[in-house]
């Protein structure tokens, strides 16, 4: 009795660690010189979609499109890619209903619900996200675990959870052995020791045995290429997936999937909706201009003119449904406009268009920078 409540006694110990952890975690990456973005204040949800509804959705318009003779024309006309790249894919996703809401991940479809089958085969254990660079995987499963953290998501479904970036923990694996590979609880003392928790200890470790838990596997794509060369990461990885004490959920570009999760959900990050789009950039400026009732009026202003830039500049829209671009549209609109309050006695218009200017000749860079990669 008295080492069940020990152990209990750690147990809460550990998951009060986590806790802590992940609520000091409450800022979104940093880029550029901007000042600290807080998780409260400037993160806007992204639209999340089941992936086989995409695929349909993206079918039945590739369909139409097929069907009108002036479009096909213009399609023969036109590169596959470069024709991929310009269609406003949020069309795709017509009234939403498909959509998936954050907290209702783990929901599992009426469908499956229906099935007459074996308990364990119903179940759904694994999430897979994937969404293209930039889309905010990353920033989504911070959010996740923050949320969880504060007792204002899935705290009453899992007892602990673990945010593991895989950049972060594949290097741990680097001089592992064959031999190696297979002691596990070495493995799982390298991670957590990688990942840096305050006042962690080997004992905490141990949670990962305990049930209801919750693993979130961030940036697949980033090892898939190293797993047959690291035999310890590829058996670490098979043990989370395996593991019956915890669900999974691994993020990944589209191109590269984790196989080894079974009977997972699939998830795309499809990015902002138009309406998200505003919502981010006025929480960017207000933001920038802190806590001053004075700079109210200000940030509305600055806001309004990246607004009025994206409204006017097709290109620039589209790109602006995908947060990192989008992030990068603000930053350069307020760099451009304190460099047009430096210099007062340049005449107006004519800094309005080179400040256009610039702004297409980056998002050619990032157009271009894609289609290397679809080529290589």
């Amino acid at each position: 009795m008295s080492q069940k409540k020990s152990e209990s006694k750690i147990l809460e110990s550990t998951i009060k660690k986590l806790k802590e952890h992940y609520k000091s975690q409450n800022k979104l990456a940093p880029l550029f010189d901007d000042p600290d973005q807080l998780i409260d204040t400037c993160y806007i949800r992204l639209t999340l979609l089941k992936q086989r509804y995409f695929l349909e959705k993206s079918e039945e318009i590739l369909n139409e499109e097929d069907n009108n003779e002036a479009v096909e024309e213009e399609k023969e006309e036109k590169d596959p890619e470069e024709w991929l790249n310009t269609l406003d894919y949020f069309m795709t996703y017509g009234s939403g209903q498909k959509t998936v809401e954050l907290q209702d991940l783990w929901v599992e479809e009426k469908e499956r619900e229906r099935r007459k089958e074996d308990e364990e085969v119903a179940r759904m254990n694994h999430i897979s996200i994937c969404g293209e660079a930039g889309s905010g995987k990353s920033v989504l499963t911070q959010v996740i675990a923050y949320l969880w953290a504060k007792n204002e998501m899935w705290s009453d479904q899992f007892q602990w959870l673990l945010h593991i970036p895989f950049g972060r923990i594949a290097h741990v694996f680097d001089s592992d052995k064959d031999s190696d590979s297979d002691n596990i609880t070495n493995q799982w003392l390298k991670v957590m020791d990688a990942l840096n928790i305050s006042k962690w200890n080997s004992n905490d470790t141990k949670i990962v045995y305990s049930k209801n838990g919750l693993l979130i596997l961030d940036g697949f794509d980033a090892i898939a290429s190293e797993l047959n060369r690291k035999p310890g990461l590829k058996r670490w990885l098979q043990h989370c997936t395996e593991s019956r004490n915890c669900h999974v959920i691994v993020t990944s570009r589209p191109n590269v999937m984790c196989s080894y999760l079974k009977n997972a959900k699939l998830i795309d990050i499809i990015g902002f909706q138009s309406q998200d789009i505003r919502k981010y950039i006025h929480a960017y400026f207000q933001n920038v201009a802190g806590d001053s009732g004075d700079n109210d009026q200000k940030d509305c202003d600055q806001a309004d003119i990246l607004l009025r830039k994206l409204i006017d500049n097709p290109s620039l829209k589209l790109l602006s449904h995908i947060p990192l671009y989008l992030r990068l549209f603000c930053h350069l609109t307020r760099q451009q406009i304190l460099k047009a309050q430096e210099e007062e006695d340049n005449d107006n218009d004519n800094n309005d268009n080179d400040n256009d200017n610039e702004m297409i000749m980056i998002m050619i860079m990032i157009m271009m920078k894609k289609k290397k990669k679809i080529f290589e």
